[in-house]
């Protein structure tokens, strides 16, 4: 599974729409759709804020385990 599947994945079953999730993140609405396509890579500071405002194990959203 991508970032960008779990990215979506994580904003629909919390019922967050793209909008919001990226007021949340501290950015814009199209960087984010660029995540969720894998267009661009999510940069740090970002994966950071997206684990800990989502409470999401930073190892999963990595990759760095094998169980998605």
């Amino acid at each position: 599974m991508t970032m960008g599947e779990k990215i979506d994945i994580v904003l629909q079953d919390r019922g967050i729409d793209n909008r919001r999730a990226a007021k949340l993140l501290g950015t814009r609405e199209n960087l984010l759709t660029m995540w969720k396509y894998d267009e661009r890579p999510m940069p740090l500071r970002h994966v950071i804020r997206f684990c800990k405002e989502f409470n999401l194990d930073a190892n999963w959203f990595l990759g760095l385990e094998e169980n998605d």
